[in-house]
């Protein structure tokens, strides 16, 4: 009896450690997977973020042409 109990203090076995190891394994590959989801939505963010900067630039610029067109014909 004192032989398991001395055991049992002693700690994980190595098969409890590989199994342990294991587990941790699989939720790391998880999170690798899931930031791997979140890079790609950064970069249809940052994609989206200057296309819509440049339809703004754009619209700027019609807008600015389209006042001074409308200034000059006024006058």
């Amino acid at each position: 009896m004192e032989g398991k109990t001395c055991q049992h203090n002693m700690g994980s076995t190595n098969a409890d450690i590989i199994a342990m190891i294991g587990k941790i394994d699989l939720k790391q590959n998880d999170m690798d997977s899931r930031l791997k989801t979140l890079e790609g939505l950064e970069k249809k963010i940052d994609n989206f973020d200057k296309d819509l900067k440049k339809l703004w630039a754009h619209m700027d610029t019609v807008t600015k042409d389209t006042r001074d067109k409308s200034g000059q014909g006024g006058k």
